[in-house]
């Protein structure tokens, strides 16, 4: 496996997450606070579990491994640092990530242990959420935030599994295409799924659980072909799934349900490899280890005091959160339905629809012409969670291109390979379906990889057999992908640019204001309590105000936020609420 350099650096990418999170799992269950030094012990651990780990049977001397062992380093220490960096360099401005997700880290940070401290109060917004939701990246992102002190940093786990889920799909391509331009091309457009990239500057979990479940696919395949030629070095994969496997259960509810199935699948997928037992070991011991230690609380704390592992979501006094977020018409619809219309629909980011008199000015979600996008629908995936059409304004087309594609070369093209994608595809639609509010798009990102499986598997076909036909239409829906992604991506990150602009803009005046003034600034954070750490980070001083509290003093809303500080200054407002553009 040595030639396996990017094969390597993405497992180690993956290792160090999962080491962080059995470190920062055990210091709680110690009773002690994350610490930042758990960086620091991961990184050695990392380290070590790649020397000891790396394929002797193919290395020849110390010297080769030593050469080979720097290079791996090297790279991971590097996209460490990037992903870091990037990371710390952009604000949080989704919903989800300036109230729960940033607060869960707050908390953490300042020594809260769901272990053994009592739940959080209900005076904290979303405590409900933070209390009873799974906390793998939680854990992760507050043992960064010790060590660098600031909490965006914390959420450099989206660039580590992107990087890692690159390199890995990459590598296990190269198991089905010959071509490197193909393989790189189409491993970067599986990770970029819309609903990974729109998340990427967020601490949304949605993306990297499905660049967690893609990394195992991945790994799967690569197991399997290299257990056949070199089995002594299997060992460092075998450890790569499993930490996988249990970061991954632990990230949502749904984490655990797809690891499930990607168990089942992968031991019915080497039913007849003679190491079979070997698997269905690893994956009972991860799956094990998912929920009864590292997922004790919530999985089991759930059950206990509520009756289900995967409250307040589901079982006796469950929360509704899907009502509120589409038409009563297209809710009452069955799941596979409701997908099918959302993916063909035109994209919408509609919510607020109870009580009963709001829907009907709405509607139902209108199905559109395929290929065809308005300056409406480009908008939306300026945002972190289009519900309605969230793959990106050409999706609809894509897939029923894709459909036709796939049926034509299943019928054609009999190969063993097309055996294998049927059979992904298949467990890959039983976990979208098994989802009953699947329909929303990030509650099924993993609906992104159906196109793109029957698109390799196309592009596998044209390099085997000479079919001009074949190959331009392989070339043109290839094209369309590209597109479709580009377009997101572009949208934003301009979009996140934009705003990192006016929030920095909007600090520096502040800041400003109160060296001219020597007086503190009047802030209401809303339902946005974590964003104290934004001012307290940038040395603002500033008084919390109650967001019930009438004031008669003029204010403006921090860019990407409902956070709102007041000035008793309307000129200053003024060039504060300005839509400046970037020099």
């Amino acid at each position: 496996m040595k030639d396996h350099y990017l094969l390597l650096v993405g497992i180690s990418l993956l290792n160090f997450l999962g080491i962080t999170l059995f470190i920062t799992w055990g210091s709680l269950l110690l009773n002690i606070s994350i610490q930042s030094y758990s960086i620091i012990i991961s990184l050695l651990l990392c380290s070590l579990l790649l020397w000891k780990t790396l394929p002797g049977k193919s290395i020849s001397n110390v010297a080769e491994k030593k050469r080979v062992f720097k290079y791996i380093m090297a790279e991971l220490l590097a996209s460490l640092i990037i992903c870091l960096l990037l990371a710390g360099a952009f604000h949080d401005f989704s919903y989800d990530g300036q109230n729960y997700q940033q607060e869960a880290l707050i908390r953490l940070y300042q020594g809260w242990n769901p272990f053994w401290d009592p739940a959080l109060s209900e005076d904290i917004p979303y405590s409900i959420w933070i209390n009873s939701y799974p906390k793998a990246l939680w854990y992760f992102g507050t043992a960064v935030y010790q060590f660098t002190g600031l909490i965006e940093t914390g959420k450099m786990f989206q660039g580590i599994l992107l990087l890692g889920t690159l390199f890995i799909t990459y590598s296990a391509l190269k198991f089905f295409l010959k071509s490197n331009v193909l393989c790189w091309l189409i491993s970067l457009l599986l990770v970029a799924n819309p609903v990974a990239i729109v998340q990427f500057f967020t601490f949304y979990v949605d993306g990297v659980l499905y660049l967690l479940l893609l990394a195992l696919i991945a790994l799967g395949y690569v197991r399997y072909f290299l257990s056949k030629q070199e089995e002594a070095d299997c060992v460092i994969l075998d450890i790569g799934i499993a930490l996988a496997i249990i970061v991954l259960s632990n990230i949502k509810f749904t984490g655990l349900v797809y690891a499930s199935l990607f168990c089942t699948g992968w031991i019915f997928f080497n039913l007849f490899n003679r190491q079979r037992k070997t698997l269905l070991k690893l994956c009972t011991i991860s799956l094990i280890t998912s929920c009864l230690l590292v997922g004790y609380h919530p999985y089991i704390t759930n059950l206990i005091h509520h009756g289900h592992p995967f409250w307040p979501l589901m079982g006796k006094n469950s929360v509704d959160i899907i009502t509120p977020n589409e038409h009563p018409d297209f809710l009452k619809q069955n799941r596979l339905t409701k997908v099918i219309w959302s993916t063909l629909a035109t994209g919408r980011n509609n919510a607020d629809f109870s009580p009963a008199p709001m829907p009907e000015p709405r509607g139902t979600p209108e199905l559109k012409i395929p290929f065809t996008f308005s300056q409406y629908e480009l908008k939306l995936y300026e945002s972190a969670d289009t519900r309605i059409g969230g793959f990106g304004p050409w999706f609809s087309g894509i897939l029923i291109c894709s459909v036709l594609l796939g049926s034509f070369l299943a019928l054609r093209h009999q190969t063993t390979l097309r055996n294998h994608f049927v059979f992904l595809i298949t467990g890959l639609l039983i976990s979208i379906l098994i989802n009953p509010e699947a329909w929303w798009a990030r509650y099924a990102p993993q609906l992104w990889m159906i196109p793109l499986i029957i698109l390799i598997y196309a592009c596998y076909i044209t390099e085997i057999q000479t079919n001009p036909k074949l190959k331009y239409l392989t070339s043109l829906f290839l094209c369309i992908v590209v597109i479709n992604s580009t377009l997101v991506v572009f949208l934003s990150v301009r979009e996140q640019i934009y705003s990192e602009y006016q929030l920095q803009r909007q600090f520096k005046i502040v800041n400003e204001y109160i060296a001219k003034n020597h007086r503190s600034v009047l802030i209401d954070f809303s339902t946005f309590q974590a964003n104290r750490k934004r001012f307290q980070e940038k040395g603002i001083a500033y008084i919390a105000v109650d967001g019930g509290t009438q004031l008669d003093i003029p204010c403006f809303q921090l860019a990407g936020s409902r956070t709102k500080v007041y000035i008793p200054d309307q000129n200053l407002i003024n060039e504060l609420t300005k839509d400046e553009s970037i020099p």
